[in-house]
């Protein structure tokens, strides 16, 4: 198990050296056994403790304050990959879920402005 002590700093290290990322996990409709989605599951790799599972780090998160900024990551990122899936003419009905912690659904509100150009316009430049 990670320490709580060395994880607060290493969720602030992760975020600027760029360490999550998404899993895509298909969502099927299982009349037409069709992929019509996907929902966006978070991931960190940690460089000592591997791929980390949201269960092992998100209560570190909230208790260090970076939840607010590892939602807007997940966010961007969930966007600009259906983005860029459309751009390369895979197109889903709906493409993207996240689950986003009740306490935290403000994040959606206040964000939303940043959120309406990578979410409703493909690009084509790459991801940072």
């Amino acid at each position: 198990m990670v320490s709580l002590v060395r994880s607060r700093a290493d969720l602030h290290i992760a975020l600027e050296r760029d360490q999550f990322q998404l899993v895509f996990q298909p969502i099927v409709n299982l009349r037409s056994q069709r992929v019509v989605g996907a929902e966006a599951l978070l991931r960190w790799q940690h460089p000592l403790e591997g791929l980390l599972t949201p269960d092992r780090f998100l209560v570190i998160a909230e208790e260090a304050g970076v939840t607010p900024a590892v939602t807007h990551w997940v966010i961007l990122k969930a966007c600009r990959t259906v983005n860029q899936w459309s751009t390369a003419g895979r197109k889903a009905r709906n493409p993207t879920s996240a689950s986003i912690s009740p306490h935290r659904r403000y994040a959606i509100r206040a964000w939303s402005n940043t959120l309406r150009m990578p979410c409703e316009r493909p690009t084509r430049r790459p991801l940072p």
